[in-house]
């Protein structure tokens, strides 16, 4: 292979890295944000169910 089909190899790689990248903190933004929803939906429910019982 030649000097520019490894050049064009490393920058598709890079190219690779920071999608795979972009994914990962994608995936966490959203798991935090699913957590956040769901903690924030819930929460009235638990201190009703918790008024209730006193």
């Amino acid at each position: 292979m030649s000097a520019m089909g490894y050049s064009k190899v490393n920058d598709l790689m890079a190219l690779c890295d920071a999608l795979e990248g972009s994914l990962a903190a994608a995936t966490t933004a959203r798991s935090r944000l699913l957590e956040a929803t769901l903690h924030e939906t819930l929460q009235p429910t638990e201190m009703l169910v918790l008024q209730a019982a006193e």
